[in-house]
């Protein structure tokens, strides 16, 4: 499973009048880190929802001509123009999920709280530091209750702490379905990265295959494994998702988790994400007479088969491929079967 990953408030409070060019500079450069959706994409990022509400209340989102006033007194309007900035900011809270969803939390209250090292006296902003601080207890509460493997991201942190010694005492944490918990310690050690490409640099396409439960999981597997191969050979990703079915048929075949075609099927799946040229996908006809190829009736995608293994059961990798280039690997199958799965209708994603 993939872990929920926890970014700390300061990357939408990215600037105040406090701030240094330097460090402006530098908090600008850690914040589009987390906000470009092409590194971030597989990730499930996540915001602490009080957080941002309080901040929100405490007027802490500049709005654009204040972000510009602040960026043309520091010397960094050539860096990055505030519209830019500002439309940054309001993509990544549109698109990022609250912690305490994630939880299942409506209201925590805690008290005797240590951070050991703790990165939030490198806050100028008390109220930010105060909020930050709430977001690092929130991130151990998650991890200790094992309601996912949980990571903190802290954007600003000048030397990057990979374990975060938490510990606090609940007064109260009140669930949105079970009963609330009261003077319930808590003593967890948090990791922590700084940067999307941290926790990308820590695993592998192969051991996120094997422990993959849901699509999502698949995805990040095939796109982990296909960046690899572009580092190798150039050129670049194309747009893909996974579709509904596809897991459950790679569980069938052999191919999923640890299975004996686990590998050569991820490696085929990053293969044609990428294009490669050697690659040699057949259309999947409508009959044996092959004069039409099948198309998919709402968004008129061609369907392809792909060899994957020669003996045995001779695999064949199936996917969709939309007119705007988009693949959705579909199902896994024997050659001797061959079918395709039309899937559900899905967000479009791009990674």
């Amino acid at each position: 499973m993939l872990p929920a990953i926890t970014v700390d408030p300061s990357i939408i409070w990215i600037l105040d009048d406090s701030d240094t060019e330097e460090t402006a500079s530098v908090a600008i450069t850690r914040a589009l880190e987390w906000m470009r959706p092409t590194a971030t994409a597989p990730l499930d990022l996540l915001l602490s929802g009080r957080s941002v509400d309080a901040l929100a209340a405490a007027g802490a989102f500049p709005s654009e001509p204040r972000l510009a006033q602040i960026l043309s007194s520091l010397g960094l309007e050539n860096v990055i123009s505030p519209k830019t900035l500002a439309m940054s900011v309001s993509r990544f809270l549109s698109s990022t999920a609250w912690i305490e969803d994630e939880i299942g939390i409506s209201d925590v209250l805690f008290h005797n709280t240590s951070i050991d090292p703790d990165p939030t006296p490198t806050i100028s902003a008390p109220g930010l530091r105060v909020v930050s601080v709430d977001t690092i207890v929130l991130a151990g509460i998650c991890a200790q209750e094992n309601r996912r493997y949980s990571i903190y991201a802290f954007p600003r942190q000048p030397v990057p702490h990979r374990r975060l010694s938490v510990a606090t005492t609940i007064d109260i944490l009140e669930f949105v379905e079970d009963e609330p918990l009261t003077e319930q310690a808590i003593e967890v050690d948090l990791e922590a990265i700084r940067s999307p490409d941290a926790w990308y640099q820590g695993v592998s396409g192969v051991q996120v295959w094997r422990d993959a439960g849901c699509a999502a999981d698949l995805e990040v597997a095939i796109w982990l494994t296909a960046s690899e191969l572009e580092k190798a050979s150039g050129g670049g990703l194309r747009e893909f998702r996974v579709g509904t079915a596809f897991l459950q048929t790679l569980q069938a075949c052999g191919a999923a988790r640890d299975g004996p075609h686990a590998e050569a099927v991820l490696t085929k799946c990053a293969q044609t994400v990428l294009g490669k040229s050697n690659l040699r996908p057949k259309p999947f006809w409508t009959s044996t007479a092959r004069t039409s190829v099948r198309e998919r009736e709402r968004d008129k995608a061609k369907a392809w088969r792909q060899q994957v293994t020669k003996s045995h059961e001779a695999l064949r990798l199936m996917y969709w491929e939309s007119p705007n280039g988009l693949i959705e690997f579909a199902t896994l199958e024997a050659k001797a079967e061959e079918t395709i799965d039309d899937g559900e209708v899905l967000d479009a994603r791009g990674w």
